[in-house]
């Protein structure tokens, strides 16, 4: 299993929803508790985008995860939420790069990470979560493990 290198204060985090849409009241306690951290809390507009009971349209979706992929400051992508809506994303989703840059990824039973990620024999943080929601406190927990000390 290949593993990203560490995260380290300073890191762009890039929130994505990929599937249900979250609004900014949910995803705020994410976005202070990233920064608390040290690390810089990026997202694009496409966060809050909606159509229906998803973050926009498939191609909002497609477009926004991609960009997540593809931006080279970005060390890690967390899912705002999961669902089955994220399957529609993956055949539109080109992951060469990421094997050449390695990012960490986290997820709450987010199918489209889990899939990808284990597909190409790379690492990503699994928490799981009783609320639908970004789960600040399990995903902090497995991110332990993954930034580096001084």
């Amino acid at each position: 299993m290949r593993r990203p290198p560490p995260l380290k204060s300073g890191d762009r985090i890039r929130l994505v929803a990929p599937a249900r849409k979250v609004s900014r009241a949910e995803m705020q306690p994410a976005l202070d508790q990233i920064k608390a951290w040290g690390f810089e809390a990026f997202y694009t507009a496409d966060l809050w985008a909606e159509e229906n009971q998803f973050a926009g349209a498939d191609e909002v979706r497609i477009r926004d995860f991609q960009a997540a992929l593809d931006d080279p400051k970005c060390k890690a992508i967390l899912c705002a939420r999961g669902g089955y809506a994220s399957l529609r994303l993956i055949d539109f989703l080109p992951f060469d790069d990421l094997k050449k840059h390695p990012k960490w990824s986290a997820f709450s039973k987010q199918i489209l990470n889990r899939s990808v990620f284990n597909y190409l024999s790379m690492s990503a943080i699994a928490a799981r979560s009783s609320s639908s929601s970004f789960n600040v406190k399990l995903i902090r927990s497995r991110l332990n493990s993954s930034i580096s000390r001084p």
